[in-house]
């Protein structure tokens, strides 16, 4: 297979034909005007488009059928009648001539392909499939155009005028993680609220080294499945200069990171840590300390325990600059990946969730157990793993139905998930002797006979993916990483 060499053409002050004047001339014929070209047409029937476009004295409009000669002096040419010989023979005429040559109709019979493309100003994006899809390439310009707004023409017009200050001898990687602090997220979302001076300020700052700017953002990496990562979270991993990770942050994710970024993984399975928390806290303090925009992952919402309200605090008295941003939260999550609705009006208008970490014997514990078995219709108990038994026994003791449905998922939204339900004082010897472990979710309520009908991730897997998969092999691979 042979591939397009992928070229930008200066086309400012050059004489361009395009024989035709329908959709496709049409087309081009704009594309030439605003890449400042000197443009004749040439067409009998001329679409409004090329005649507004003559009116406005933007081209030469020739009103009447292609002549052989017409190329003479041309420095590109373009044949769009969709007549077979009449392309042709424009085409034949380029080659005598030298002159660059595209059928609109035919692409590989041209010298060249014009790609579908995105104009921010100085920025252009092309896309090509070597006209082979050119359906395909529409597609991705339109995602262009949604992706990057009209706020990059301001960005290019400020990296521009920033460049010279960037200290000269500065080592490739110190340049590169500048211009990505310059260019990050928060840069425009000023130029969005029309903060331009301030916008453009910031960026010479930062990239003369006045003003590294270090950040924490706090990412909520959702309960496993990397498609439940926000769009906000994406951004924030992409222009990261480290990213700390823990245990139950889908190591996939680790990839939407750039190539240099850090990866410092912290542990946090219950026991052991890597680090603990407080020396967590001032690892953060210490990488933004340095200039650098920190992620945070963790696994599911940063403050539906996560400990993002710690962190957060730490930061905060630091005077570390920082964001919250949510995460899907496993409490809701997995349920739903096990067919768990954790709210339904048919059964219950309640749902509250709790910690299993600690004993619900300890008089330590404030959780109040015997309010939650009478008063809640759907409990939802992350970290369930430890003491499934003992939450079971307190929530019958203090007046739950001991039929109660009831399910424990573990590895919840992961190809590895598994799912038991029983009820609620069978559960935990069901839990015992098929093996579940940590990570782990216990729900309780009329809402888990749903799953018989409504269970759909874990039925619609091959078996082959669905083979176990130990917490031990798990945790290898994310410290690995």
């Amino acid at each position: 297979m042979s591939f397009s060499y992928p070229v930008f053409l200066s086309v400012e002050g050059r004489s361009a034909v395009v024989v035709g004047g329908g959709r496709a001339g049409s087309e081009k014929s704009r594309g030439l005007v605003a890449a400042g070209a000197r443009v004749t047409v040439i067409a009998e029937e001329p679409s409004r488009g090329i005649e507004h476009l003559a009116k406005e004295q933007s081209l030469t409009l020739l009103r009447r059928r292609y002549l052989d000669g017409d190329l003479a002096g041309a420095f590109i040419a373009i044949a769009a009648t969709g007549v077979e010989d009449v392309d042709a023979q424009v085409m034949n005429e380029a080659r005598e001539r030298k002159v660059l040559a595209l059928v609109a109709s035919d692409p590989s019979a041209g010298d060249f392909i014009t790609p579908a493309t995105v104009r921010r100003g100085d920025l252009v994006m092309a896309v090509s499939t070597g006209g082979r899809a050119p359906s395909v390439a529409k597609h991705l310009r339109v995602w262009l155009e949604r992706e990057f707004g009209p706020e990059w023409e301001s960005v290019i017009d400020m990296a521009a005028s920033a460049r010279a200050a960037v200290p000269r001898g500065l080592e490739d990687h110190e340049r590169t993680r500048r211009w990505r602090a310059a260019l990050s997220p928060e840069l425009l979302g000023l130029i969005r609220e029309g903060r331009i001076a301030e916008a453009s300020d910031r960026v010479g700052r930062v990239v003369s080294g006045r003003a590294l700017l270090g950040f924490v953002s706090l990412v909520g990496a959702g309960p496993g499945d990397p498609g439940l990562l926000t769009l906000k979270g994406k951004e924030r991993l992409a222009s990261a200069d480290a990213v700390v990770y823990d245990r139950l942050a889908c190591p996939d994710l680790l990839d939407l990171a750039p190539v240099d970024a850090e990866r410092l993984y912290i542990g946090r399975a219950y026991g052991r840590h890597t680090l603990e928390q407080e020396e967590l806290n001032n690892l953060l303090i210490f990488l933004a300390g340095q200039g650098k925009r920190v992620v945070r992952l963790k696994g599911g919402d940063p403050f539906v325990f996560g400990r993002g309200g710690e962190e957060a605090t730490a930061l905060a008295r630091a005077g570390v600059p920082f964001e919250i941003v949510p995460g899907v939260t496993s409490a809701v999550a997995v349920p739903a990946y096990a067919g768990i609705p954790v709210t339904d009006r048919r059964f219950g208008s309640s749902v509250a969730f709790v910690t299993g970490h600690k004993d619900p014997d300890d008089p330590e514990n404030r959780i109040d157990w015997s309010g939650l078995a009478t008063s809640v219709e759907t409990l939802i108990v992350l970290m369930g793993a430890r003491r499934p038994a003992e939450i079971a026994q307190a929530l019958i003791r203090s007046g739950r139905p001991p039929d109660t449905p009831a399910a424990a998922i573990e590895w919840g939204t992961y190809p590895s998930q598994r799912t038991v339900v029983g009820a609620l004082a069978e559960l935990p010897t069901t839990i015992a002797e098929t093996g579940l472990g940590s990570p782990m979710i216990l729900v309780v309520g009329e809402v888990v006979s749903l799953r018989e009908s409504l269970g759909w991730f874990e039925q619609k897997l091959p078996d082959a993916v669905l083979a176990e998969v130990s917490e031990e092999s798990l945790l290898e691979e994310r410290s690995g990483r």
